[in-house]
């Protein structure tokens, strides 16, 4: 599956948001090719095995320049599974709560608007997704 979206970038500066648009092509394929572009930040493409992956390498790059994309992708508490990657290329994630297994109801497309509340470093995901590992060992 091959598409594009746009999205906003948010960079946070001494408690003022500062917002831009973006757009993202994408090729579902293996590898999984992303293009970004953006007026301010330029024209740039990534790589990966799979979208989630390919847009974990976006993710990167914009950190590195203090922004962040405004997509469930982006989300702490989201994170895809194994069957989603394997199947559906990376494209769809799931909400997980600590302590819950989670359900069809809770997948989420990872492009789809999360607010800035939501999203976080591809470090906070990742401890998040451990912890919620952790909590469903423990049950």
């Amino acid at each position: 599956m091959n598409g594009n979206v746009n999205l906003q970038i948010i960079k946070s500066l001494e408690g003022d948001n500062q917002l831009s648009e973006c757009t993202l092509f994408y090729q579902n394929t293996r590898p999984c090719i992303i293009v970004f572009q953006n007026a301010e930040l330029g024209n740039h493409q990534f790589e990966g095995k799979d979208v989630f992956d390919g847009f974990c390498e976006l993710r990167l790059f914009l950190e590195k320049k203090g922004w962040n994309i405004l997509c469930n992708g982006a989300r702490v508490d989201a994170y895809p599974s194994s069957m989603s990657r394997d199947m559906g290329g990376g494209m769809k994630l799931y909400h997980l709560q600590i302590g819950k297994r989670p359900q069809r109801s809770d997948l989420l497309r990872i492009f789809d608007k999360a607010e800035p509340n939501k999203i976080g470093t591809i470090e906070e995901q990742r401890l998040y997704y451990e912890r919620w590992r952790a909590s469903e060992k423990s049950e």
